[in-house]
């Protein structure tokens, strides 16, 4: 599993690193677009290669905040295929969307990537807080 570390200034920094990783290490953006604020929608639609022919891993990131009550994360879902123009919600056959938690600060992040999946891991504060995406 490929490896990198750094530092983010906050969550949407952080999913343009990890979009800038993914894609160093061979997998696909299907469809990157980054908010010019921090409460702007920003979202990523990837695709990993898979380990053979047909065995390809679709994931999107849509990020959220409401700077209201301070919360700011990762949407997170897996699809069995990309169409390009389909909305987050509506790709096909969407898993359950789950939410990564992470703020609008610095934070020292981990990125793990293979063919078939990826691993976030975020400190905030004085937590590690983590994700898994594919297979």
């Amino acid at each position: 599993m490929a490896f990198t570390t750094g530092t983010a200034t906050d969550y949407r920094d952080l999913l343009d690193k990890l979009h800038t990783y993914l894609v160093a290490q061979g997998w696909t953006s299907n469809d990157f677009a980054l908010g010019a604020t921090l409460t702007d929608k920003s979202h990523m639609y990837v695709t990993g290669p898979g380990q053979a022919g047909g065995e390809e891993v679709n994931i999107s990131i849509e990020a959220d905040a409401n700077s209201g009550s301070n919360a700011y994360a990762w949407k997170v879902c897996g699809h069995t295929d990309y169409i390009d123009g389909l909305p987050f919600s509506q790709q096909p056959n969407n898993s359950p969307v789950h939410y990564f938690l992470l703020w609008p600060n610095t934070m020292t992040y981990w990125f793990y990537v293979n063919d078939r999946r990826f691993i976030v891991v975020a400190k905030i504060g004085v937590y590690y807080m983590s994700m898994y995406a594919g297979f």
